[in-house]
């Protein structure tokens, strides 16, 4: 098709002029991350066997990893999986939200949450155990939600979304590495599902709020704990909203409980700043301009954070990301992928033809 012959075209004009300024950029962003690595190394270097992490940014997929496969204890973590396992079920037509399950005395456990304070008997939707095992980490809900999913079927889940530790011997275990997965899932589905939004509301309004919160501010936060006190457990895993967002995963052991509180926030905060700093200097290197159109429809994008969650929250609403389109855009760079983005409507995608497209560079 001659539209696709356009995009071919523009696509290879655009592999060719962007070499050298994609050089650019590493040489920079290569400087300054080595700046998050040495600061984050420094402090964790008491805590040495003690912590775990992974710092991921969905845009530019950089990231930082210590020990981020290593299998520690999941604790209420792997409530985060299962509501998105059971949300995926929702909109696949298997299971109804509306549906009531009934607390029996052989789901009864401990600890986190607040179904424990009601009677035997009592009555909830599975909506309303997802937003009571999310908010509340409640361990009933979680028993209930998983018994209703069936168990294998939830570890199966765990497999086809890549984790390493889906109850490897029955254990409840995970890593950084698989809390990275289940938050950048979580992060995805959220841009195609408004149940994998509402999954995002309730982690951003969790009562358990001591850990990466505490160590970011004025940026939306939606993150799930996990924590055995006695053990000296404390692990937490998050979506941060920042203009460019990124997913944290950081598991502590052998830290003393409120200590390993404190060592969770401080590493969010160091971690926050640096990848603030770096997207800001990012900015101010880049100007991008581009006018478009849709049919007749014209469209113009001008400088910024130009990236598919910034143009998806702040511009035009949901927009086709080409590189999920069977990989074939996969391969170029957020910015080629420009010229192949497509707009969606229910039963049609209309071609999003560049009309011009220019690098600034200062």
């Amino acid at each position: 098709m001659l539209i696709n012959r356009i995009i071919i075209i523009v696509l290879f004009f655009l592999l060719i002029t962007q070499g050298v300024l994609n050089q650019t950029v590493k040489a920079d962003k290569k400087q300054e991350f080595n700046t998050l690595e040495a600061d984050l190394a420094q402090y964790i270097k008491p805590y040495q066997g003690k912590v775990t992490l992974r710092y991921q940014n969905l845009v530019t997929n950089e990231g930082y990893s210590l020990n981020s496969n290593t299998e520690v204890p999941a604790a209420s973590t792997i409530k985060l999986p299962l509501a998105l396992y059971v949300m995926k079920l929702a909109d696949g037509g298997q299971i109804d939200l509306n549906e009531t399950l009934t607390y029996q005395s052989q789901h009864y456990y401990g600890g986190s949450g607040v179904i424990q304070n009601d009677k035997v008997g009592s009555v909830y939707t599975i909506d309303e155990l997802v937003e009571k095992a999310l908010i509340y980490s409640d361990n009933i809900a979680f028993i209930m939600l998983k018994e209703r999913v069936r168990p294998n079927q939830f570890v199966s889940f765990l497999k086809s979304i890549g984790a390493d530790y889906a109850y490897p011997g029955g254990r409840n275990t995970t890593s950084a590495d698989d809390l990275t997965l289940y938050t950048e899932e979580l992060y995805r589905y959220a841009n195609q599902s408004a149940n994998g939004k509402k999954l995002v509301q309730y982690l951003e309004h969790t009562v358990y709020n001591t850990t990466i919160p505490q160590g970011i501010k004025d940026v939306p936060v939606a993150h799930k704990v996990g924590m055995i006190p006695m053990n000296l457990i404390y692990n937490d895993a998050a979506i941060v909203f920042a203009d460019e967002p990124y997913t944290l995963a950081i598991t502590t052991r052998g830290i003393a409980y409120e200590k390993s509180q404190e060592v969770i926030a401080e590493i969010a905060s160091i971690v926050n700043n640096h990848h603030q700093l770096i997207a800001k200097e990012r900015s101010k290197k880049l100007t991008i301009t581009a006018g478009a159109k849709i049919d007749s429809i014209p469209v113009s994008f001008e400088k910024g954070s130009f990236y598919y969650d910034f143009l998806e929250r702040k511009i035009v609403g949901n927009l086709y990301n080409p590189s999920s389109d069977n990989g074939y855009f996969g391969r170029f760079s957020p910015y080629q992928q420009l010229v192949a983005i497509q707009f969606e409507t229910k039963n049609l995608r209309a071609p999003f033809v560049i009309d011009n497209f220019t690098y600034n560079w200062k």
